[in-house]
């Protein structure tokens, strides 16, 4: 009797100290990840680690392999932690929280981790998968309208504009965006801004042309930072 006992109570304990690891874990609070190269000899296959139920319904660590992998975009993680800043102790402040169709409430920790219904997933899981596929579908969809609408030269789905007293568009913006730029005789310059919020090309409506040297609309690519002739 006192056998059994001490084994309930032996894991109990086990499984309070492995519901803790597993959630200190999820919120990227156990260090940071580490990917080692396997024994398969291959220079892209790496090991991952993944949470998952064991017997005692606890979440558990296991290692699984996977070759070459690809990574959601930065971009839809939360910002990273400063160094002596405090994490939050809860999912919903310390991470983005989207809806995935085939995945669920799905919440992108700062560590790179993805976190579905309290369990964690790093890159090379099928979950990852799933919801890495989905990021890079939108971001293929994003980059097409921006392209279609500077091919067409209209305005970008996201767009702003500039009234007097300003009188110059800047060279970064926002990113896959347009802005406008008006005077007092009405549009005189749309800038483009690729995905990086660098300015990508102009359309000129407008300015000095003593010479007549100019037709408008006409426009002008940017490349490295500068502005072509």
């Amino acid at each position: 009797m006192k056998y059994r006992l001490c084994k309930l109570k032996f894991l109990n304990v086990k499984k309070i100290i492995s519901l803790s690891v597993a959630f200190a874990i999820t919120l990227g609070l156990a260090g940071p990840q580490v990917f080692a190269e396997n024994d398969l000899g291959d220079p892209h296959a790496k090991n991952d680690i993944v949470l998952e139920n064991n017997e005692f319904n606890v979440n558990s660590v296991t290692s699984v392999t996977y070759g070459e992998i690809q990574y959601i975009p930065d971009k839809y993680f939360p910002k990273k932690q400063k160094p002596g800043e405090i994490q939050p102790m809860f999912i919903p402040a310390a991470a983005g929280i989207y809806f995935i169709p085939g995945v669920g409430e799905v919440a992108l920790v700062a560590t790179g981790t993805v976190v579905v219904g309290g369990a964690a997933y790093y890159a090379g899981s099928a979950v990852y998968e799933k919801v890495r596929v989905y990021f890079a579908e939108k971001e293929a969809a994003q980059e097409k309208s921006y392209q279609d609408a500077k091919q067409r030269g209209v305005p970008a789905g996201t767009h702003s504009e500039k009234h007097p007293p300003f009188n110059k568009l800047g060279i970064n913006g926002k990113s896959r965006s347009s802005e406008d730029l008006y005077d007092s005789k009405g549009l005189k310059q749309r800038r483009y801004y690729d995905k990086n919020g660098n300015a990508d090309e102009d359309i000129d409506y407008d300015h000095s042309n003593a010479d007549g040297s100019h037709t408008f609309p006409h426009r002008h690519k940017w490349v490295n930072g500068r502005r072509s002739r």
